[in-house]
């Protein structure tokens, strides 16, 4: 019963492939708010911290089961960028925003925060197999959240032999029992976000 619960855990998972249902509805809705935002008087953290909360509230709520694509992810950049910089700014967005408050209002770096908190509060609830785990992420059917969750630790640079116990840079961290385990592995995504640019 926890294979089958595991297999088909995300309610948020909509099953069209990398393509969410309602996203490209909601990025367009909040053009025009981020554009009011960006012309607020008021400090640069305070406005990206009321765009933050709009756009990811909307657009990342159930980030554990949605594969989102670069362009998703290229559209929440240009909008909070909006928000901190206003609509007429001409800095190049990506570095802005991971260098502004240590990437807090970068999109994918907010992803992986949220996966990373969710995985540390409620994973050992849904008692995986290590065979499924091991298994995950090469398994050929729609993407859930553990197939989802594995392949971007990859892609970040993070080695996740066990469900709790993940491996960088020749390190082992736990995900219950190391105390900085959410800003280690958020340091870790940055970094490979910016190995990105380089």
């Amino acid at each position: 019963a926890s294979y089958i619960h595991c297999q088909g855990f995300g309610i948020y998972h909509y099953g069209y492939s990398h393509v969410h249902p309602a996203l490209e509805t909601k990025l367009t809705e909040f053009r025009q708010t981020a554009q009011r935002i960006g012309t607020l008087p008021l400090p640069r953290s305070r406005k990206g911290t009321i765009g933050a909360a709009i756009l990811f509230g909307r657009c990342l709520y159930g980030t554990e089961g949605q594969p989102l694509t670069r362009e998703h992810f290229t559209k929440m950049r240009r909008m909070m960028a909006t928000c901190l910089l206003g609509k007429q700014h001409n800095r190049p967005i990506r570095p802005s925003l991971l260098h502004y408050a240590e990437g807090r209002f970068d999109p994918e770096l907010t992803r992986m925060a949220r996966l990373y908190a969710h995985w540390q509060r409620h994973g050992q609830s849904y008692d995986i197999p290590l065979g499924y785990w091991h298994t995950a992420h090469t398994l050929p059917s729609r993407r859930g959240p553990i197939q989802l969750l594995k392949q971007l630790l990859l892609e970040y640079g993070v080695q996740p032999a066990h469900p709790f116990s993940w491996e960088f840079k020749g390190k082992s961290i736990s995900v219950n029992d190391s105390p900085d385990f959410q800003k280690t592995l958020l340091a870790q995504t940055r970094n490979s976000l910016w190995g990105r640019l380089a």
